[in-house]
């Protein structure tokens, strides 16, 4: 038979190990819990960077300006082009190109001054750089155009 006062002892013993095992295990959660919040910061922080970025880009790359500034370029440009003043016209998307390089206007309507002067592989690049930077065009305007100049160069072999 055990004695009574070491079966005491054993059962306080047990009793603190248990406690300091469970101690460890919510300093690890604990810690865990920090380590996931602080990841999940840096990850929104990325994020909101990123977006940020991203925005900022676009505008850029857009050649984002108002409204009313594209729709005098365009105009001006399609009563240049209707009325074949081509060097006019070279002049003013060159104008309008120096301030607003990723302008879609400005490629499409430099594809259309290089359509009326056969300049075909001059067509087809900014047929591209239009597509890319004004993607809801491609159906309706680039596509079409892009198969007439490919008709046109199969024409002319």
């Amino acid at each position: 038979m055990s004695h009574p006062i070491r079966s005491i002892d054993t059962c306080s013993m047990n009793n603190e190990g248990t406690l300091r095992q469970l101690r460890q295990i919510k300093f690890w959660v604990a810690l865990g819990s920090i380590g996931f919040l602080l990841v999940g910061a840096a990850a929104l922080t990325f994020t909101l960077a990123a977006s940020t970025a991203m925005s900022t880009l676009e505008k850029e790359y857009s050649g984002e300006s108002s409204s009313e500034e594209r729709s005098e370029f365009r105009a001006q440009a399609q009563i240049l082009f209707e009325e074949g003043k081509l060097e006019e016209l070279a002049e003013h998307i060159e104008q309008r190109r120096a301030t607003h390089p990723h302008d879609a206007n400005v490629h499409w309507y430099t594809a259309r001054l290089h359509s009326v002067r056969a300049e075909w592989a001059d067509v087809l690049r900014n047929l591209d750089q239009t597509a890319l930077l004004a993607p809801s065009w491609k159906a309706e305007y680039v596509d079409p155009m892009r198969d007439e100049v490919r008709r046109r160069m199969k024409a002319a072999e």
